[in-house]
């Protein structure tokens, strides 16, 4: 579990406690701090903040942080690929912030890939280019 891959952190997204209200972010932090106390990760749950509008841009600074963080660490790559795992406004952000690694990522609904798909990013020459995305579909017998 990687803390840095968490949904948007709003009340009406990543906060919803399944009651229909929100735990709130302290409450989050306490439970993902506690699953992840022994397991290395690139982005403190204490880092987490707060989404303040419907643009994310807690979470969007998030993913740049956690990008640099993918970046600057190769023991990640020793093995092969890295697959991560997240919600699409969390893709969004990592993709844009990796092909773009000195910009804070504009939040871009438009952008953001398709909920259940799978998006490869390669890195050549040092940059990060998107490979493909596609929808996973099931075959019908």
């Amino acid at each position: 579990i990687e803390p840095g891959l968490s949904e948007v952190l709003s009340e009406a997204h990543g906060l919803r406690d399944g009651s229909g209200g929100s735990g709130g972010l302290n409450r989050l932090v306490e439970r993902v701090e506690h699953m992840v106390a022994e397991a290395p990760v690139l982005l403190a749950a204490s880092e987490l903040r707060q989404d303040e509008s419907e643009e994310f841009g807690q979470t969007m600074e998030r993913t740049m942080k956690l990008a640099e963080r993918i970046i600057t660490n190769e023991e990640l790559f020793t093995k092969g690929p890295l697959l991560l795992v997240t919600h699409g406004g969390t893709s969004f952000g990592i993709i844009t912030a990796l092909q773009k690694p000195s910009d804070i990522p504009l939040w871009e609904k438009s952008h953001v890939p398709a909920m259940g798909s799978i998006t490869q990013l390669d890195e050549v020459d040092g940059r990060w280019l998107l490979i493909g995305n596609v929808v996973p579909q099931q075959q019908q017998n």
